[in-house]
């Protein structure tokens, strides 16, 4: 997994859970806590603090300067992390395989599951436009808006070709591909 810092830092994870970071072609590796599998995501938050999604060990997060990342605790320790998304009021939105999506920041954590009448309990990709609005790739119920407290699903249905999507792409006009 990749992400890009606001000085132009890349984040890079690895599989064995290693942290790289890489600036003007300078490689620093960050060795992971013992308790971190592999890396599936990385999103570089604006308060400088990296947030570390991994495959079976939950969420890590490193602070501006540590030489470590830590774990972050509660019921987001044992999450199987599959993207993660800064947005524009600075929450953190986990999306993972089989736990729903939640919301870290503001009051606390939020969770959104198909339990409490969530769309899907797997979230592959998270991306948000410029509206705000969080837009969210499905492991089977396509592409679902999340706007403010509103759900607009996308799926076969309405025309797309498939129900899982994997990857979003928003062009210079503003365009959700």
């Amino acid at each position: 997994s990749l992400a890009a810092d606001a000085t132009g830092v890349v984040w890079a994870g690895s599989e064995s859970g290693v942290i790289s970071r890489i600036e003007s072609e300078k490689v620093t590796t960050i060795a992971p806590p013992a308790a971190m599998d592999a890396v599936v995501a990385i999103e570089a938050a604006r308060d400088g603090s990296v947030w570390i999604g991994t495959r079976r060990s939950g969420l890590f997060r490193l602070a501006p300067g540590a030489a470590r990342a830590s774990p972050v605790g509660g019921t987001l320790a044992t999450l199987r992390t599959m993207s993660l998304r800064e947005d524009a009021d600075g929450n953190v939105w986990v999306g993972t395989n089989g736990q729903g999506l939640l919301r870290v920041g503001g009051p606390g954590v939020v969770a959104y599951s198909a339990a409490n009448g969530f769309v899907s309990d797997t979230v592959v990709i998270l991306a948000e436009d410029r509206e705000k609005g969080l837009w969210l790739g499905t492991g089977g119920s396509g592409l679902v808006q999340l706007r403010d407290t509103a759900l607009t699903p996308l799926g076969k249905v309405e025309g797309l070709s498939h129900d899982i999507v994997l990857a979003t792409l928003e062009d210079r006009e503003g365009t959700l591909w």
